[in-house]
Protein backbone atom coordinates (compact mmCIF):
# COMPACT_ATOMS: atom_id res chain seq x y z
CA UNK A 1 0.00 0.00 0.00
CA UNK A 2 1.40 3.26 -0.81
CA UNK A 3 1.56 6.01 1.94
CA UNK A 4 1.92 9.83 2.11
CA UNK A 5 4.01 11.59 4.48
CA UNK A 6 3.25 13.88 6.90
CA UNK A 7 5.38 16.66 8.66
CA UNK A 8 3.95 17.38 12.56
CA UNK A 9 6.09 20.13 14.42
CA UNK A 10 5.49 19.76 17.87
CA UNK A 11 7.33 21.71 21.28
CA UNK A 12 9.85 18.97 22.92
CA UNK A 13 7.79 18.34 26.02
CA UNK A 14 4.37 17.44 23.14
CA UNK A 15 7.30 15.08 21.39
CA UNK A 16 8.58 13.44 24.20
CA UNK A 17 4.73 13.11 25.70
CA UNK A 18 3.32 11.90 22.46
CA UNK A 19 6.53 9.15 22.16
CA UNK A 20 6.69 8.12 25.57
CA UNK A 21 2.72 6.83 24.99
CA UNK A 22 3.80 5.67 21.96
CA UNK A 23 6.14 3.26 23.53
CA UNK A 24 4.26 2.57 26.21
CA UNK A 25 1.61 1.06 23.86
CA UNK A 26 4.04 -0.64 21.86
CA UNK A 27 3.58 1.09 18.83
CA UNK A 28 5.83 3.81 17.07
CA UNK A 29 4.86 7.44 16.78
CA UNK A 30 3.19 7.26 13.56
CA UNK A 31 0.84 4.32 14.09
CA UNK A 32 0.35 6.23 17.45
CA UNK A 33 -0.84 9.38 16.28
CA UNK A 34 -2.25 7.79 12.79
CA UNK A 35 -4.54 5.71 16.01
CA UNK A 36 -5.50 8.65 17.92
CA UNK A 37 -6.64 10.92 14.70
CA UNK A 38 -8.54 8.26 13.48
CA UNK A 39 -10.28 7.84 17.44
CA UNK A 40 -11.01 11.26 16.87
CA UNK A 41 -12.31 11.40 13.67
CA UNK A 42 -15.15 9.14 14.78
CA UNK A 43 -15.98 10.26 17.72
CA UNK A 44 -16.05 13.60 15.70
CA UNK A 45 -18.78 11.37 13.34
CA UNK A 46 -20.80 10.37 16.12
CA UNK A 47 -21.17 13.68 17.16
CA UNK A 48 -22.16 15.06 13.77
CA UNK A 49 -24.44 12.40 13.24
CA UNK A 50 -25.96 12.36 16.78
CA UNK A 51 -27.00 16.13 16.34
CA UNK A 52 -27.68 16.47 12.70
CA UNK A 53 -31.40 16.32 13.15
CA UNK A 54 -31.69 19.21 15.21
CA UNK A 55 -28.94 21.27 13.63
CA UNK A 56 -30.89 20.92 10.57
CA UNK A 57 -34.00 22.11 12.61
CA UNK A 58 -31.82 25.06 14.16
CA UNK A 59 -30.86 26.46 10.37
CA UNK A 60 -34.11 25.62 8.56
CA UNK A 61 -35.94 27.91 11.79
CA UNK A 62 -33.23 30.36 11.36
CA UNK A 63 -33.43 30.79 7.59
CA UNK A 64 -37.48 30.94 7.80
CA UNK A 65 -38.67 34.18 7.16
CA UNK A 66 -40.55 34.72 10.34
CA UNK A 67 -37.68 34.03 12.40
CA UNK A 68 -37.06 35.67 15.36
CA UNK A 69 -33.33 36.15 13.79
CA UNK A 70 -34.23 37.42 11.27
CA UNK A 71 -36.79 40.41 11.87
CA UNK A 72 -35.65 41.36 15.50
CA UNK A 73 -32.26 43.67 15.47
CA UNK A 74 -29.90 43.79 18.20
CA UNK A 75 -30.87 47.36 18.55
CA UNK A 76 -34.83 46.88 19.11
CA UNK A 77 -34.05 45.00 22.45
CA UNK A 78 -34.22 46.62 25.64
CA UNK A 79 -33.35 45.57 28.33
CA UNK A 80 -34.83 46.05 32.22
CA UNK A 81 -31.89 47.65 34.12
CA UNK A 82 -31.51 44.48 36.50
CA UNK A 83 -30.78 42.47 33.17
CA UNK A 84 -28.70 45.13 32.45
CA UNK A 85 -26.52 44.63 35.56
CA UNK A 86 -26.22 40.78 34.86
CA UNK A 87 -24.91 41.90 31.67
CA UNK A 88 -22.24 43.65 33.26
CA UNK A 89 -21.46 41.12 35.79
CA UNK A 90 -21.19 38.54 32.73
CA UNK A 91 -19.10 40.44 30.92
CA UNK A 92 -16.90 41.56 33.54
CA UNK A 93 -16.49 37.67 34.28
CA UNK A 94 -15.78 37.01 30.52
CA UNK A 95 -13.44 39.43 29.71
CA UNK A 96 -11.50 38.05 33.15
CA UNK A 97 -11.85 42.17 34.39
CA UNK A 98 -13.31 40.59 37.88
CA UNK A 99 -16.48 42.58 39.06
CA UNK A 100 -15.03 45.94 39.76
CA UNK A 101 -16.08 48.06 42.57
CA UNK A 102 -18.43 51.17 41.59
CA UNK A 103 -15.97 53.80 43.86
CA UNK A 104 -13.97 52.81 40.56
CA UNK A 105 -10.72 51.43 42.59
CA UNK A 106 -10.51 48.33 40.21
CA UNK A 107 -11.14 46.02 43.58
CA UNK A 108 -12.87 43.09 42.93
CA UNK A 109 -16.47 42.91 44.80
Amino acid sequence: MATKRFSISASPEIHTLIKNHADAAGLDVSAYVIAAALERIAEDERVRETFAEIDDEIAATEAAPDSPRSDTAASDVRLTSDEERELHVLRSLILDDGLRASSGDGAAA
